[in-house]
């Protein structure tokens, strides 16, 4: 998996990977050729991340906090 200097804006690899390994909710094809996963960082703050996988190799190209529109969206409101 590889990652963009966007994705790693707001959170550590470590934690991106992290999140997608304990995905919480995850969405195939969330918009065409993206992937959409909602998981935990290390510190158990949920992140949003959203991978392009029309490459040979997935791409991590989105990574941060989870905002409160999208834990609604994704029916979270009630989960940690």
């Amino acid at each position: 998996m590889r990652f963009t200097d966007s994705a790693l804006n707001h959170c550590a690899k470590e934690d991106i990977e992290h999140a997608i390994r304990n995905v919480i909710r995850f969405k195939a094809n969330h918009r065409e050729g993206v992937d959409f996963y909602i998981g935990p960082a290390r510190s158990g703050q949920l992140l949003e991340i959203l991978v392009n996988v029309e490459h040979d190799e997935a791409e991590v190209f989105h990574a941060d906090k989870l905002r409160a529109t999208l834990a609604r969206q994704m029916n979270m409101r009630n989960e940690r």
